[in-house]
């Protein structure tokens, strides 16, 4: 049976982190792309539009940017890689500025920012060039893009894919009991393994 990936597309864009710390994901494409989300660690820093709510670093609570941080770090340690970048179909553009009130602070909208052909660390990169350079309070939205880009240097590929393919070591179910019953005796504290002798080649 072939299992729903597009949930785990759409809490990664929202940044749901209680949807995703918990649950049997090691069936994903951490390196995959889609065509409205980009790369995985990418749809976390794009987010989604949907209708007129925008979920995004510039729109969230301080408690949902650490949820996006923090299932940043869960997408790395999958063994997403910050290199990765969209497929060609990925055209999303965005646009951010601060309001008061009911009106938008002046000279605070950002340029249009181009995200195709961009990797997660040219995401950030663009993000971070953007709201620098208009006027208006960014002070959280920096610390959310800074703090991001810092959580994505830590990735090392040889670590990462080493690590992935120790975890994904199958083992029968037997053999684990087998190891928890001896185990749990004194006799069986200190086992020893012995293998069968080489037959000789014939003569």
């Amino acid at each position: 049976m072939e299992r729903d990936s597009d949930w785990i597309w759409e809490a990664l864009a929202l940044g749901e982190e209680s949807l995703l710390k918990d649950a049997d994901i090691d069936y994903f494409d951490w390196n995959g792309t889609h065509e409205k989300y980009g790369t995985p660690l990418i749809a976390l820093v794009v987010g989604k539009a949907t209708g007129q709510e925008v979920y995004d670093f510039a729109t969230g609570t301080p408690e949902k940017l650490m949820e996006r941080l923090n299932l940043m770090k869960l997408v790395l340690s999958k063994g997403a890689s910050p290199h990765a970048k969209p497929p060609p179909q990925f055209s999303i553009c965005k646009s951010w500025w601060k309001t008061e009130g009911d009106k938008e602070v002046e000279n605070s909208r950002t340029p249009l920012v181009h995200f195709n052909d961009k990797s997660a660390y040219g995401v950030v990169a663009s993000c971070l060039e953007a709201l620098t350079n208009v006027e208006g309070d960014w002070k959280r939205e920096l610390r959310f893009l800074r703090d991001a880009a810092k959580i994505l240097a830590t990735f090392r590929s040889g670590v990462q894919e080493a690590t992935q393919a120790l975890l994904r070591v199958p083992v029968a179910e037997g053999a684990v009991e087998t190891w928890d019953r001896l185990l749990s005796t004194l006799e069986g504290a200190d086992p020893s393994c012995a293998a069968p002798a080489r037959c000789p080649p014939p003569s």
